[in-house]
């Protein structure tokens, strides 16, 4: 299936004649190449699905959106949802694959996540009365960011050379043909997740997080309470051989903390998502006025009807980094959306716990949740932080890693071949 590139191509594909759009593939095709396994959500103007493709070999997620009776504003937006997408190629965000249409629905392929989402994590965490570990809470906060700074700076972040190097935005005229983009609706449930499998960011295999039905507490009393976790020293090589299980660190609550079981911390992969409601940008300058999103992760300039920038989405990810620490959001607990609303402007929330949490992470999501945008984090301040270019120098050296058993997966089966033809002489 060929990728469909960005532009007028879009328009030009999703004109409306009043008797539904153009077809573009027989439903009977559709049924011969993929197998619909299970339907994930649904809503009113469709469905998502997970499907697997025959022709690839490889577990999608198809967005079912029927497109007949949605409106104008609708039909742009879905527009601008492939648009967006097809132009954010980064491993931590969802992969757009393709979309086709018939008469009345277009179907959206993109990368299945096997852990499903960040609120899911959150969840059975919660269910169990445990703490997320904070290695786990670091992991996210990295790969969020880089895929954030791909959003914000229309650029790839830079590689590490050494914890010490500092990361540097691009320039003005670097970024000046390309699109930066505000999410606007980042979430832990738009907020996916997977294992790192050999090969970069494959899906071969399928693990998903365990839930249960205990009884459910917000109160961070009832948590389990323990010193915190120390941050593992800036790894400068991995050494030879060594068993994955003494890298692994579990993100099931049922876990212990060193754990030999797929989905451990040093596998899982945060990939940003559903940017249906994610705003393009001419430029870095810009700054949108129109919001739709999630009241709890809302900013306050949001909130009071101000312009807002790439900044509001940092607020966003604070909320999203205080909850795994606390389970619950920051301003939870408001009876009514004007209260909700004077406790966000205010940014009064109840300090995460020191007694399990590190002051070095708790003043970055103190620092992103900050109503004063002079003072609050960018993308940019977040990955500078030491610990947290230690955290993506770790990344850096498991995707080489990754890499190496993926070459040496091709040399074994090329050598197999070899051996298969001399003897076949």
């Amino acid at each position: 299936m060929s990728r469909i590139s960005a532009g007028n191509k879009y328009s030009n594909q999703f004109n409306y004649n009043g008797n539904g759009m153009a077809n573009n593939v027989n439903p009977n095709t559709l049924n011969k190449r993929y197998q619909v396994l299970e339907t994930i959500g649904s809503g009113s103007f469709g469905s998502v699905k997970k499907i697997y493709d025959y022709e690839t070999g490889t577990y999608l997620v198809r967005k079912d959106i029927k497109f007949a009776h949605m409106s104008l504003k609708e039909r742009q937006q879905l527009i601008n949802e492939c648009k967006i997408l097809s132009s954010l190629k980064h491993n931590n965000i969802v992969e757009f694959v393709s979309f086709d249409y018939d008469t009345d629905t277009v179907y959206i392929y993109m990368e299945y996540c096997d852990g499903g989402d960040l609120a899911k994590l959150i969840e059975a965490f919660r269910e169990k009365k445990k703490r997320i570990p904070e290695l786990i809470v670091w992991r996210i906060l990295v790969q969020v960011s880089l895929a954030l700074w791909r959003c914000h700076y229309g650029a790839d972040p830079p590689l590490l050379g050494t914890v010490f190097d500092k990361l540097k935005k691009p320039d003005n005229s670097d970024i000046a043909s390309s699109q930066i983009v505000i999410h606007r609706d980042l979430k832990p449930g738009n907020i996916f997740l997977t294992n790192l499998h050999i090969g970069p960011y494959g899906s071969s295999s399928s693990t998903t997080t365990t839930t249960t039905t205990t009884t459910k507490s917000n109160s961070a009393s009832s948590l389990e309470t323990s010193p915190p976790p120390s941050f593992p020293p800036y790894p400068t090589s991995l050494p030879p051989h060594a068993p994955r299980s003494t890298r692994t660190m579990s993100y099931s609550p049922n876990a212990t903390p060193h754990d030999n079981r797929s989905g451990g911390v040093d596998q899982v992969i945060a990939k940003l998502g559903d940017f249906g409601l994610a705003k393009s940008l001419k430029s870095k300058n810009h700054f949108a006025t129109t919001y739709v999103g999630t009241p709890y992760y809302m900013s306050p300039e949001l909130l009071k009807d101000k312009p807002y920038s790439p900044l509001s989405d940092v607020w966003s990810l604070g909320c999203v980094l205080y909850e795994m620490c606390c389970l619950r959001p920051p301003f939870k607990g408001a009876k009514t959306f004007t209260e909700l609303e004077s406790r966000i402007v205010s940014g009064v929330y109840e300090p995460i716990s020191a007694s399990y949490y590190s002051k070095n992470l708790r003043t970055i999501i103190d620092r992103c949740i900050q109503v004063d945008l002079r003072k609050r984090y960018s993308v940019m301040d977040i990955l500078n932080d030491i610990q947290a270019k230690i955290m993506y120098k770790s990344l850096q050296l498991e995707m080489f890693e990754s890499q190496l058993l993926q070459y040496e997966k091709e040399l074994v089966n090329i050598e197999k071949h070899l051996e298969q033809r001399y003897m076949g002489r």
